[in-house]
């Protein structure tokens, strides 16, 4: 008796669990309300455009509509297994109903469903500083509402941060980051370049065999981000290249009567000797299997070059040894190749060599009405017989130009007062034909 008891009660118990499961079915699925989820999926910077996702809870099979109403009117998208695919601009602001089984649901701001971040990119990955030095940062980005960023310093002992600057502290690397964004950008503060300046004081003369390969690469790579944010190829870039060298660099590049050029008539076919018509510097050895043709060389700058010069005021003797480095047009030459032009391994304006500098553009006679002008610009070159050189800055009262010449011991950045530069220069070449874009230009450095 007790075993056939027990065993009705068990069939009882299960006869009511189904019951009581069946109620719950029939009662979730002819429910008044259903239950949606909406998603932010994606965001496409280029069209601008972001997709949300519109999904049914429960198990329901038939289908909904999610219309989209927008300043411009309504939009009706349909259901593909129980979900709709939102696309709409953050920039305006849409309001979601949804129609489901004759009944509409209330309306869904949809702006509560972007992620406040869309998009963030910063303008460059890295940035490299001297000490003491500074620079501002850049982003690009796509938000739904005003975001603090906090940007930080993960490490103040190599850089800080102070209105959207960073500044060189000591050397060596570190990152700047927020925690609202994955991105950082590396920071690089280095002693191998310092603040720009232009002083009556010369920079010391660069020395034979002080940089290592290393540091000659590290030098390279500062001189091509430099040039590249300015822009390569571009008026910005050949000036950036000429500031490098003048103002950046800690040294002075000597100057060297050249040896020869590489030229494409083949006279006087010589490479590297008071001329180096490549990109990057001449400071380490390594740089010698770059060298084409040699006549007294190869030596790196800085290190001893037999001169075939008579310039006694200068220190110049025929058949004696003087530290390697540039001439005017040498100097004039590494800039534009390494500002992202080709002119060719050409003088200043007047010799035996057909095509010159005073050739690349227009060259016009300099007279008040230019120089108090909006004609001339930073980036221009300027000329007398026998020497040219690049106006790198200019305000209400000067030209800054970079050059090289055997009295000023170098490559070496110099202020010409405008009212009294006709005493020096005749010409001013005005670039505008060869350059043909200005990239990120500016006036002066700072």
């Amino acid at each position: 008796m007790d075993s056939k008891y027990n065993k009705g009660i068990i069939i009882i118990f299960f006869v009511l669990i189904i019951i009581n499961i069946s109620v719950h079915i029939y009662n979730y699925n002819n429910d008044d309300y259903e239950y949606f989820n909406i998603n932010y999926i994606s965001y496409d910077k280029e069209s601008n455009v972001a997709q949300l996702s519109v999904k049914r809870i429960g198990s329901y099979e038939s289908r909904f509509t999610c219309v989209i109403n927008g300043e411009n009117g309504n939009l009706s998208i349909s259901s593909i297994n129980s979900e709709c695919l939102i696309n709409i601009k953050p920039d305006n602001h849409f309001k979601l109903s949804i129609i489901s089984n004759n009944k509409e649901y209330d309306d869904y701001d949809l702006d509560n469903y972007l992620k406040d971040i869309l998009y963030f990119k910063f303008n460059s990955d890295e940035i490299y500083l001297s000490i003491g030095g500074e620079n501002t940062f850049g982003y690009e980005d796509v938000t739904t509402k005003d975001i603090d960023y906090g940007f930080y310093s993960s490490d103040e002992n190599i850089f800080k941060i102070e209105d959207n600057k960073v500044i060189g502290v000591n050397a060596g690397d570190a990152y700047l980051v927020s925690d609202r964004v994955d991105s950082k950008i590396h920071i690089i503060v280095t002693d191998l370049i310092s603040n720009y300046n232009i002083s009556n004081k010369k920079k010391p003369l660069l020395s034979c065999n002080f940089y290592s390969d290393e540091e000659n690469d590290e030098l390279d790579k500062i001189l091509s981000y430099q040039v590249n944010n300015a822009g390569y190829a571009t008026r910005a870039g050949a000036i950036q290249a000429a500031r490098f060298l003048t103002l950046e660099f800690n040294y002075r590049v000597p100057y060297f009567y050249e040896n020869g050029r590489v030229h494409s008539s083949g006279i006087n076919f010589v490479d590297g000797e008071g001329r180096y018509y490549k990109a990057g510097l001449y400071l380490s050895d390594s740089r010698k299997k770059n060298i084409v043709a040699k006549f007294a060389g190869p030596s790196i700058w800085g290190c001893p070059l037999t001169n075939y010069e008579e310039e006694p005021s200068y220190g110049f003797h025929d058949g004696s040894k003087m530290p390697n480095g540039l001439d005017c047009s040498g100097f004039i030459a590494w800039v534009l190749k390494n500002g992202g032009f080709d002119p060719g391994d050409i003088g200043a304006g007047e010799s035996t060599y057909p095509y010159q500098m005073t050739d690349l553009a227009e060259l016009v006679p300099i007279t008040d009405d230019l120089i108090y002008s909006n004609k001339v610009r930073a980036g221009d070159l300027i000329n007398y017989s026998g020497h040219i050189a690049m106006i790198i800055g200019i305000d209400d009262n000067n030209y800054y130009v970079a050059e090289s010449l055997p009295y000023l011991g170098g490559v070496r950045g110099m202020i010409y007062p405008k009212d009294k530069v006709n005493e020096t220069f005749d010409y001013i070449v005005l670039m505008d034909s060869f350059y043909k874009e200005d990239g990120n230009y500016t006036v002066m450095w700072n």
